[in-house]
This record gives structure tokens, C-alpha cells and sequence, in this order.
């Protein structure tokens, strides 16, 4: 608690006093000092540190009525003493007004922070409550540069894959709409699921694979499948979640079903490239599609039944992504093969990846296969770690899966991951998705949300990804205001719909 108790200003306002009996406003003109602090602020997105009596607040939202303000306090106690007084009563109940606590910031930012909906953003300290409060302004500063940071990761690959991910939801939910897979497809859980991963340690670790082959449910992430294929183990399950074009490589390898014991499942993202979920069917191997975070995903399973189900990545880790698909079939215990997220050995993937042939393809005598993958390794910056090569993009998925193994119900054991015994088989149905009649409604969704600017819709949210493509791609010289950026994304998305309009 950092206030303690109010004192009146001249001019009738209630003023909260710190500790040392100091007045955090003026006890002259509150209103006056709290206009000259907002008076050429300008951003889509506020985070403000020192709510107080809330004067400072109220005057940067009349300056800016179409921003969102995030306020921050010390803990529950302060912040409830602030939202008790009554200015403040009133102010927190605007809907673009939030309140949270230092122990909070990290999360409500990376929640309520979307850059292609609110653009810029701005940090604020009250003048009075920073002099007060010197170190927790500080601890505040570092929250808000590690929260923007994995934001702009995030915004980052969605203003790179926002146009792609879109078309490819819509081309998978067609291609949902047509494809028949059998009634239902069991899976034994008393197995362990192997998850494979495409690092160099598979190189090895795979014998213990061909020589157990019956103990494990085999669940290949898309980059190691290939790897597989070569080493004729033929996966139960196989699981991509990446929308590059590129990735249907990954899958060029796969034999007809007739040529396996059994058929393959192949699980895919419905932002993952459709041209490979294609491929494999007409192969004869069974589709099933889930829903990552992509808003519009979510909005197409929400609109069927929950079609979809939704499967944690992480950080776009296809890895977390198999390991909670298993998690989610009721196997009691997991064991990653490959999950290196390291350079080991020098080497960036296991042999008989894609990656591999392309370099054998392209190599030559003035650019040899050894000079690529040294351009491959030293693309990014090296981080050394126990004689480890390994970089931050990588550091940040391993993380990102001790997170998920932190989160669920798994514990790590020497690479392996347990959870209490399930005895059940896994039962996945076939799916099955109206594709016509979803996408009358989300055009009319998207027309009405766009004729009422209604900003906070969800038909205006499932175009944000796509929005963030365009954003970034526009010309500096002639920025686009917010809805004339929904109207591109929507424009684009209607190349795939507009034969279903009526």
C-alpha cells in the first residue's frame, strides 16, 4: 500500500495522500495539472503508472476517445483504495478503462494489447507517483519492455503470415466441408506416444524407435516425418501447423495407405498449407483438422458444434503442438525424440529432412552443402550454452515448451513426460463442416461489424492477422486508417468466398 488516506483541494476534488502525507495531486488545481500532463498525448494504447485520484486519467481520455487506457498500482490494496474513490467509481466503468496491479501487468498487456487494432502504444508515469515510487516505476519499465517484446514477436509473424493463414483457413474448411475419413479412428493410449522432432539428436535416438516399434504411438511433427519415411517407420500420427507453402515438401514422400500396416492420421492446423493436407488424402491417409489461436478459427468451430479442437503451440512450436495433441487423446505418457532446439553437433536437423535434399540438390563445387548449412546455422546470432549452439529464436521455443510441460499435468523425466494412468483408447470422429452456409454469415458479420464500427467485434478480430499483413506492407507515405485495413482483409478474404454469396 502506497497511499494513506485523501485530503480535499481547493477546488473540491478528493486527493489521495502517499505514506509521507504528500498529496499526489495538486491541492490547488488538480483538473489543471491533470490536463497539462494529457494534452499532446497521442497513441492507440495506454498503459499509465500511478492511478491515484484518476484526474490524469480522465483528461488523456477526453484527449484521446478513441484509445485504450491500461492503469497500473502497486497491489490489490492500493488499487482498491484508488477504484473506491469516488471520480474513480465512475471513470473505471468506461469499456476502453482497465485497472491492474505490477503483479498483472505482464498478462493484461499481452492480452489487451493487439497492435493491428490499436496501434501505437505509449508508457506513462504520473510525474508525482514516479518521484514516490522510483523503483517500481523501474520494475514496471522492464515489464512492459519483456511484454512488448514477445508482442512484437507475435506481431511480427502475423504481419509476415497474416494474408497466408487466411486463405489457407478458408481453403481448409472447403476442403473439411468435402473430405470423408472413417466414422471413427482409435488410438491405444496404455502406449507411450513418442513425439518426434527433426533435431540432430534423432539421429541416434530413432534405433530406439525401429527397435520398439510396438511400444510407442508414433507422433511425427511434419519437419521429422520425411526422416521417418526413409527409415521406413511409418508414423500413427503426423502434425503440422505451419502455413508456408514450403511445408507441403514435407509431405511429398508420403507413400499410399495400401503400402503401410495401417493409414496415417495426419492432423493439421487449419492455417497450415492445404496444398499438403490435399496431397496426403489423396494418398488414401485420413485428415483431421484443430484450431491454433487464429481468431478465425476459433469463429468457424464456435459456429459448427466446436468442430475443431483446440490445440496449444506455444510459440508456433510444432512440437508443443504434437506433445498436447497427445496430452489431449488421454496418453499417460509422452517421450520426445529429437526436441533438441539446438544446433548439437553443429548440425541444424536430423539427416533425410527437406532441408537436407535441397542442399545435396543445390550444391556445387563453389558452394558446397558444408557452406549452406553454415549459412543455415549463422543466419541468426549463436548462443553458446554448454558447448551448445543454439539461438534466441530456439531458446524461446524450448522455452515455450518447459512452459507447457510447467502448465499441464505431465511432469519431465529424462525426456519423458508422465500423468497419471488412463486406460482408455482415444476415440476421434470423423469431422465435418458446413462451409456454405459459415461463410454467408461471416460476410454478413464482417458488413455489419464495418457499417457500425464496431471495433470490438469478433468478425472484426478474425480479420486482425491479415490486417497486420497489410499494415505493415502499406506505403509510409500514406499510412491507412484502421477500418480502411479491415476493408483490404476483407476484400482478400472474399477471394475465397465469393462463390458461396447468394
Amino acid at each position: 500500500m502506497i497511499y494513506n488516506g485523501t485530503c480535499i483541494a481547493k477546488t473540491g476534488e478528493i486527493i489521495p495522500l502517499f505514506l509521507d502525507k504528500s498529496p499526489m495531486h495538486s491541492k490547488y488545481n488538480p483538473q489543471k495539472e491533470a490536463n497539462n500532463f494529457a494534452v499532446e498525448q497521442k497513441a492507440g494504447f495506454f498503459v499509465v503508472a500511478g492511478i491515484g485520484g484518476g484526474f490524469h486519467i480522465a483528461h488523456l481520455i477526453e484527449e484521446n476517445p478513441n484509445s485504450y487506457v491500461l492503469c497500473v498500482e502497486e497491489d490489490e490494496n492500493t488499487l482498491k483504495f484508488c477504484l473506491n474513490l469516488p471520480q474513480n467509481a465512475n471513470l473505471f466503468k468506461k469499456q476502453n478503462i482497465w485497472a491492474c496491479t505490477i503483479e498483472n501487468l505482464q498478462t493484461e498487456i499481452a492480452f489487451r494489447y493487439i497492435p493491428a487494432l490499436y496501434g501505437d502504444f505509449s508508457l506513462l508515469y504520473h510525474p508525482i507517483w514516479q518521484k514516490k515510487n522510483v523503483t517500481l516505476s523501474e520494475k514496471i519499465k522492464e515489464i512492459v519492455q519483456k511484454a512488448l517484446k514477445e508482442i512484437a514477436a507475435d506481431f511480427s509473424v502475423q504481419s509476415h503470415f497474416g494474408k497466408i493463414w487466411q486463405g489457407n483457413i478458408l481453403s481448409n474448411l472447403q476442403f473439411c466441408s468435402q473430405i470423408k475419413n472413417p466414422t471413427k479412428i482409435n488410438f491405444v493410449v496404455k502406449k507411450q506416444a513418442a513425439i518426434i522432432g527433426a533435431g540432430p539428436s534423432l539421429d541416434t535416438s530413432i534405433q530406439t524407435l525401429s527397435k520398439n516399434r510396438d511400444k510407442y504411438t508414433i507422433i511425427s511433427t511434419d519437419t521429422a516425418y520425411r526422416s521417418l519415411i526413409t527409415r521406413n517407420i511409418f508414423p500413427d500420427i503426423v502434425i503440422s501447423v505451419d502455413g508456408q507453402h514450403i511445408s507441403h515438401t514435407h509431405f511429398m514422400c508420403c507413400p499410399k495407405s495400401e503400402a503401410q500396416n495401417s493409414p496415417t492420421l495426419f492432423v493439421f492446423a487449419l492455417s497450415a498449407n492445404p496444398a499438403a493436407a490435399k496431397f496426403v488424402y489423396s494418398m488414401g491417409h485420413s485428415v483431421f483438422f484443430v484450431q491454433s489461436s487464429h481468431p478465425l478459427e476459433s469463429l468457424a468451430s464456435n459456429f459448427y458444434k466446436n468442430t475443431f479442437p483446440k490445440i496449444n503451440s506455444g510459440s508456433g512450436t510444432v512440437t508443443i503442438a504434437a506433445c498436447d495433441f497427445a496430452q489431449k487423446l488421454g496418453f499417460s505418457e509422452i517421450e520426445l525424440f529429437g526436441a533438441d532446439f539446438s544446433y548439437k553437433n553443429g548440425k541444424a536437423y536430423t539427416l533425410g529432412t527437406y532441408l537436407e535434399t535441397n542442399f545435396l540438390k543445390e550444391a556445387n563445387k563453389l558452394f558446397p552443402q558444408e557452406m549452406q548449412q553454415t549459412n543455415l546455422l549463422f543466419r541468426t546470432e549463436l548462443i553458446r550454452k554448454n558447448g551448445i549452439l543454439s539461438t534466441e529464436v530456439l531458446e524461446s521455443y524450448k522455452n515455450s515448451l518447459n512452459e507447457w510441460i510447467k502448465n499441464s499435468v505431465y511432469f519431465n523425466e529424462n525426456q519423458r513426460l508422465k500423468a497419471k494412468e488412463n486406460n482408455n483408447n482415444a476415440v476421434l470422429k470423423a469431422q465435418y463442416f458446413p462451409f456454405a452456409d459459415f461463410i454467408l454469415s461471416l460476410n454478413s458479420g464482417i458488413q455489419n461489424a464495418i457499417q457500425n464500427a464496431c471495433i470490438d467485434s469478433v468478425y472484426i478480430k478474425c480479420l486482425l492477422p491479415a490486417v497486420a499483413f497489410f499494415r505493415k506492407n502499406q506505403n509510409p507515405q500514406n499510412k491507412i486508417e484502421f477500418f480502411n485495413l479491415i476493408k483490404l482483409a476483407y476484400t482478400d478474404l472474399n477471394r475465397y468466398t465469393k462463390v458461396y454469396e447468394k
